[in-house]
């Protein structure tokens, strides 16, 4: 059994991407694996009442005990860019606070929402491998490589501030990463291009229950009609 450190900005009941994808490899972990997940409290995709509810849930057990789940209280997200910054960097701090206290952590796991997630994560690895004066590794999930994402999009051009930004926090993201998972071959190339070797990065697609989600027609298609 391993211990495995979680450090998410968003966690279910949240609805974001990602969440349904970590809730399956949560309980693909459990059976062999202890869990603890720090997180914030939820603000996206859910209901005043569910935020509510939340504020006094600071710490829940899932799957029988396996999974520790850990909530800080933050402010809600809105749409403001710099309201949203000061919530991620405020995430950032509260997690590195609650993180470097944990006990007994084999690895820390987290994923690329939002892109200063990794840095979070890898300064956490680090500070725990001095703590327990052995190696404790980084596992970086990659699923959306920024800044890139914000070139793409248009929201800033290759050579700008933000864009350099962006570039320092990936790279001190992949240089301290022991392993990092990227969802396609493209997204390898992408940042073996930025001088990351082939050795640390891992191809693993994202994956769906085919029972559940299959193609239907655009007449049968609900969620088109809604």
């Amino acid at each position: 059994d391993m211990n495995l450190l979680f450090l998410d900005a968003y966690f279910e009941p949240e609805t974001i991407a990602y969440t349904h994808l970590e809730k399956d490899l949560l309980e693909g972990l459990k059976e062999n694996n202890r869990i603890q997940v720090i997180c914030p409290t939820p603000t996206r995709g859910v209901s005043a009442q569910i935020r509510e509810e939340y504020k006094s849930r600071k710490n829940e057990k899932l799957h029988g005990g396996k999974v520790r789940v850990r909530r800080f209280w933050a402010p809600q997200e809105g749409k403001n860019p710099i309201v949203r910054a000061f919530r991620y960097f405020w995430c950032n701090f509260r997690s590195y606070q609650i993180a470097i206290r944990v006990k007994n952590v084999d690895i820390v796991f987290s994923n690329s929402t939002p892109p200063t997630q990794g840095m979070l994560s890898a300064m956490v690895a680090k500070k725990l491998s001095k703590k327990y004066k052995k190696k404790v590794p980084f596992v970086y999930n990659l699923q959306d490589i920024f800044p890139d994402s914000l070139v793409n999009t248009g929201m800033t051009q290759k050579g700008s501030f933000l864009w350099k930004i962006g570039r320092k926090l990936e790279n001190y993201t992949y240089e301290n990463a022991e392993k990092i998972i990227v969802i396609s071959d493209s997204f390898k190339r992408n940042i073996m291009a930025k001088g990351v070797m082939e050795e640390k990065i891992e191809v693993i697609s994202n994956w769906i229950d085919l029972d559940t989600v299959h193609p239907v027609s655009r007449k049968d298609n609900k969620l088109i009609s809604e």
